[in-house]
This record gives C-alpha cells, structure tokens and sequence, in this order.
C-alpha cells in the first residue's frame, strides 16, 4: 500500500490538502498519459489560464474559454483533441481527431 503526503494549503480562506508533490510539474505517473474527458468535464471547465490547458498546436482550434463545450482528448494534462462516440447497429464507435502527433503506446491507450 503506498502513502500519501498531504499539506495544508489555505485557498480562499479554506483548508485544501493536496499532495506534497502537486507542484511537481511533471510527476512520474502522468507522463505520456492519455485521457478521454466528457463534454463539460470539471477539469476542462475549472482549468485557468486556459493558455496552460491547450495544447499550442491547437490554440486556433479552440475559441478561448470554449474548450468545455467539446468532448476531449487530454495528453499529459493538455487539450490535445476532440472524441465523439456513435452507436451503430449495437457497437460504440469512437473517433479522435488529435490535433498533437501521438505515439504508438499513446494511440494503443486510446484505443484501449
């Protein structure tokens, strides 16, 4: 079982704990990491500056403050993407436009 160090930080004149290393800014688990986030997901919808959420190869894609109404692809905690889903004939089809070139193990993620 792994522990987890956490310190108090005051935000707004309440007590968060977060871990002692979220301001590492590339810890060793995310990196590389793929997600596929909803449309209107908290962490795109919370997410300022919006300049740190978005990849810059796909500033032009996305109107400021708009990346939320999108369903996305997240690559190392950027908006690197869309996804959309469809059903057809009882199977879920899903496709991703990325707007970043993506690796074998990162389109093999996505894929899973």
């Amino acid at each position: 079982m792994r522990t987890l160090d956490l310190v108090a930080v005051d935000v707004e004149g309440w007590t968060a704990w977060l871990p002692a290393d979220a301001d590492d800014p590339e810890p060793d688990n995310t990196a590389g990491s793929v997600h596929l986030l909803p449309h209107f997901d908290p962490f795109v919808v919370g997410s300022f500056p919006r300049s740190q959420l978005i990849a810059p190869s796909g500033i032009e894609l996305i109107r400021e403050g708009r990346a939320a109404n999108f369903a996305v692809l997240l690559v190392d905690r950027l908006v690197s993407g869309f996804w959309e889903c469809k059903i057809r004939k009882s199977r879920l089809e899903v496709r991703v436009d990325a707007f970043v070139s993506l690796t074998e193990a990162q389109q093999s993620d996505i894929a899973r």
